[in-house]
């Protein structure tokens, strides 16, 4: 099949250099810094504590199968709850920080 205007079009677009791009998207970092910033930033925090529900998981599993042999087991799952919402509570903070950030600088450079 021979190569059609279209096809063309969307190779030689594809070929732009590295270099331009990133010029091109940091033109607008510098018009919003800050608000790029503080969204990064919730992005690494969301990310950063996130990590720690399957954990608090996998220990209420571990807790759930050798609750027969610990008087304890009833109270350590109790624990192990209040300790996923403490980490849910500033994950989405810090999603919400992520989200209001990034998607306004976007739509302020859409538009």
């Amino acid at each position: 099949m021979p190569p059609t205007l279209a096809s063309h079009f969307v190779q030689s677009e594809a070929r732009v250099p590295v270099h331009r791009r990133i010029g091109f998207v940091w033109n607008y970092l510098k018009v919003h810094p800050r608000s790029f910033a503080l969204g990064v930033m919730g992005m690494v925090g969301r990310d950063g504590v996130a990590f720690a529900i399957p954990l608090l998981i996998r220990a209420a599993i571990r807790a759930l199968t050798h609750a027969s042999s610990n008087p304890h087991a009833i109270s350590n799952i109790a624990w192990i709850s209040l300790g996923i919402v403490a980490v849910a509570i500033p994950r989405s903070g810090f999603q919400t920080l992520a989200r209001l950030h990034l998607i306004g600088t976007s739509r302020s450079v859409e538009y």
